[in-house]
């Protein structure tokens, strides 16, 4: 079960951040701020070796006061105009290399880099986003 932090009461929140400041975070494992998951640089390449693909390159950051699950990545292509020309989600699985392979938690505070391959969805895709889920 994922709780949304925006719908807990008050109460709820100044028992969570005393369970953080005083006793090390005895929040509920699966507790998930998805609104504390931030893109601090998203770079989108040319694949070096594959004509028909690119590269993402993302580092995002858990900007909570506690280790939450990895989230869900969408990345999204628009247009000059703003029009989604492409968008696919990423689960961590899919996402997570090298020593964060199979990591079920981000860290507080700990920058993660992401590399995501693509196709490569014509030239009409100006703009990238990711968002989380």
């Amino acid at each position: 079960m994922t709780i949304n932090t925006r719908r807990l009461s008050p109460f709820c929140m100044l028992v969570a951040s005393i369970c953080i400041l005083v006793l090390d975070g005895c929040m509920d494992p699966q507790t998930q701020a998805l609104d504390q998951f931030v893109v601090k640089d998203l770079k989108v390449r040319n694949h070096p070796k594959a004509a028909n693909a690119f590269i993402a390159e993302i580092l995002i950051v858990n900007e909570a006061r506690f280790p939450q699950p990895f989230p869900v990545l969408e990345l999204r292509a628009t247009s000059l105009e703003g029009d989604m020309v492409a968008g696919r989600r990423f689960h961590p699985s899919e996402y997570l290399q090298g020593e964060l392979e199979g990591a079920k938690e981000a860290q507080s505070m700990t920058p993660v880099r992401i590399e995501l391959t693509f196709e490569k969805i014509g030239n009409a895709a100006v703009n990238y986003t990711v968002t989380f889920h």
